[in-house]
């Protein structure tokens, strides 16, 4: 599977940021850069989106799969022993699906120059499987077969660096 670039139509539902506070394996009080100082692409210090980019311009999702399932078959296959969350642990494949969402981006902006990048647009309140799912893109909740990682790209709202300038100078722009 490819990556998929195209215009998009930003959904937004500020409430999704809490889902940052949800808990899961290892962290009882759920992503440990909520709220950490510092950490200002991160809600809730990230600002909503419509403060981010011109939603008046053409916005861009860039959506790069990653074989979660064929990993995982891999890695049972080198390690009977491993327990299914080993399988699963994405350090040992979050680098593989970063790098193509970086190339994706690079393509992007070859053909728009000057667009601000997000990499985390949850953060500022994008609903992404919503947004993404006109591209074709169907994100699944708990992958089992294909994990995505989507970028958000569009023109930078007029005040951004004025406003919020700790978030500005930690984007891509």
């Amino acid at each position: 599977m490819d990556t998929v670039i195209g215009e998009v139509t930003p959904i937004i539902d500020l409430s999704v940021r809490r889902l940052c506070t949800r808990p899961y394996a290892g962290h009882p009080r759920g992503c440990p850069n909520w709220n950490k100082a510092g950490r200002f692409v991160c809600p809730p210090k990230a600002p909503p989106l419509v403060k981010v980019l011109d939603l008046d311009q053409p916005t861009y999702a860039v959506a790069a799969p990653f074989d979660l399932g064929a990993h995982v078959a891999r890695m049972a296959e080198r390690h009977p022993k491993w327990s299914e969350r080993q399988k699963r642990n994405c350090l040992y494949w979050q680098g593989t699906v970063r790098k193509l969402l970086r190339a994706g981006i690079e393509t992007l902006l070859a053909d728009h120059p000057g667009l601000t990048v997000l990499e985390c647009p949850e953060a500022c309140g994008l609903l992404v499987g919503e947004t993404v799912e006109p591209l074709g893109v169907d994100l699944e909740w708990m992958p089992e077969q294909w994990d995505w990682h989507i970028a958000l790209a569009g023109s930078p709202h007029p005040d951004l660096a004025e406003q919020y300038p700790e978030f500005a100078a930690a984007i891509r722009r």
